[in-house]
């Protein structure tokens, strides 16, 4: 006979598994939330240079971005 599992020993396993999951999803949100900080930078970067060399170089703001700020 096949040893089985109780509800409660289940429900456990699925809160440690549920936990562990949480714990690597909070450990990669910062990672996440700097590259797409560094993404909009590169953007605003490329707008200015768009306007700085009248076209040249760079690309428009097509996204409608405000990069005035930056």
């Amino acid at each position: 006979m096949e040893p089985r599992l109780s509800v409660e020993q289940a429900i456990g396993a699925a809160i440690f598994v549920l936990l562990i999951f949480v714990g690597l999803s909070s450990m990669l949100l910062p990672s996440e939330i700097e590259d797409m900080e560094r993404e909009e930078e590169f953007y605003c970067e490329m707008v200015q240079l768009f306007k700085d060399s009248k076209g040249e170089n760079g690309w428009p703001n097509y996204k409608n971005a405000d990069c005035e700020g930056s």
